[in-house]
């Protein structure tokens, strides 16, 4: 199971290296690599209630620089060794143009993040992650068992849940709306209105 999860987030890392260049970011920082994947299991789960968590192999612990998982570091270790990965301007930047093979649904939702991220910036994103209730109990605790991302008692997603009805009355019908432009407007609401 642990090798398979590595595959797992192999196929991630890439997936989000080939998106970050394809966007014309330069390298990506092992640091933003964790705070992603991060915030992608998070908003799946919020997006996402009642289905199984489709990243729920991640389990990130707290740090202060934010979130962290071992799974991803070992990722990154191995995709650096391969060369797959090669440093670059104080990042990661992938070299090879090999395609990975990953479920689309998957290459969407990585793909969906992203865009967020290059629309309101990591800075943000992060300030967003600290304020996240799980994250910042975990901190203050000292926990070292991780934070609760998935579980539908996680702090997280009822705060999300609870910005999401006020969300959810400014629109007219979410029901024909893609993922990328729900979580797009919900972060537009988000920050217009809340994270100010």
């Amino acid at each position: 199971m642990l090798e398979k999860n590595l595959i797992r987030a192999n196929e991630d890392i890439v997936t989000v290296s080939a998106i970050a260049k394809s966007m014309g970011w330069g390298a990506v920082s092992e640091q933003s690599f964790q705070r992603v994947l991060y915030l992608v299991q998070v908003l799946y789960s919020f997006k996402h209630e009642g289905i199984e968590n489709i990243f729920s192999y991640y389990h990130f612990t707290v740090t202060t620089f934010g979130p962290y998982s071992d799974l991803i570091e070992r990722s990154l270790v191995y995709l650096k060794s391969s060369l797959i990965l090669c440093e670059d301007e104080g990042g990661l930047i992938l070299s090879s143009k090999k395609e990975i093979p990953m479920s689309q649904e998957k290459v969407e939702w990585l793909r969906t993040v992203m865009y967020m991220l290059g629309k309101y910036g990591e800075k943000r994103l992060f300030g967003f992650i600290v304020n996240d209730p799980s994250y910042e109990n975990a901190l203050q605790t000292n926990n070292v068992d991780g934070i609760d991302t998935s579980s539908p008692d996680s702090e997280t997603l009822k705060v999300l849940k609870d910005f999401k009805v006020a969300f959810e009355q400014t629109l007219d019908d979410t029901s024909a709306i893609s993922d990328e432009k729900y979580i797009e407007l919900y972060f537009e609401y988000i920050f217009s209105e809340i994270i100010k």
